[in-house]
């Protein structure tokens, strides 16, 4: 078994909520076979010699399987209709990237981080497939890797919020609270109603006694928090406000 938020579909430690967005975590069973060499099993598919036309019907006809099995959350069938569609197009990188996705959905993180880095020699300029290492690695505790990651991402794609807010959930692991929470600040510049950030970036200014930011910070966070969604991150920041309201 393996642990999946519901919301953003992260794999991600055994807990009430997610780490990353808030999301209710929930059990899932790893089936399928793990994963080998990517190229390898990518050779193994090869079709012969087939028409341009053909060749893109059939690439086209593994991608929308793909997303029914995806939709299905049938992982390891729609790994195999990745597999397909790579035995067509073997330069795909957006298909590593899903396949990394699918594997990390399965348990198979460091299986999951090959794909990611095939993506990459594909096509450096990806800036999903440096943000989805990056994640991947935070959560083999790599965290070292996984700022250097963070930071290609962002600099490939300045306007990606999540990475600018995941980043500072990384550097607040490595006790570096200052930069922290300049990176969840980045987070909501670019996207203002990002209210995991505005927790995240209550939580740093907490740490570093910022008593009446972290207040702010809090309190813009349980206006834009669900409910449904949010209940623990919710049930704390109401905690936190009481105790600077009592002090």
């Amino acid at each position: 078994m393996s642990s999946q938020c519901t919301k953003c579909g992260r794999t991600v430690p055994d807990r009430p909520s997610c780490m990353y967005c808030g999301g209710q975590v929930v059990k899932v069973a790893v089936v399928g076979p793990s994963a080998g060499p990517v190229q390898e099993q990518v050779r193994a598919n090869l079709p012969g010699a087939l028409s341009p036309e053909e060749r893109e019907r059939r690439f086209e006809a593994s991608k929308q399987k793909m997303h029914t099995m995806l939709d299905a959350g049938r992982f390891a069938d729609a790994i195999a209709a990745i597999d397909e569609g790579l035995a067509l197009e073997p330069n795909a990188a957006h298909l590593y990237v899903a396949r990394g996705l699918c594997l990390g959905n399965l348990g198979e993180r460091p299986a999951a981080i090959m794909c990611f880095d095939q993506a990459i020699a594909i096509d450096a300029t990806l800036a999903d497939a440096w943000f989805h290492k990056a994640d991947f690695l935070e959560t083999l505790n790599q965290l070292d890797d996984s700022l250097s990651c963070y930071d290609e991402a962002l600099k490939l794609d300045p306007t990606h919020a999540q990475a600018a807010c995941d980043r500072g959930h990384v550097l607040n692991r490595l006790r570096r609270t200052p930069e922290a929470l300049e990176s969840f600040k980045r987070a909501i510049t670019l996207a203002p109603n990002h209210s995991i950030a505005w927790f995240n970036k209550g939580g740093a200014e907490l740490a570093l006694k910022n008593f009446a930011s972290a207040a702010a910070s809090f309190e813009k966070f349980l206006t834009l928090a669900n409910p449904a969604r949010d209940g623990q991150a919710i049930a704390h920041a109401r905690g936190v406000l009481s105790q600077l309201k009592a002090t």
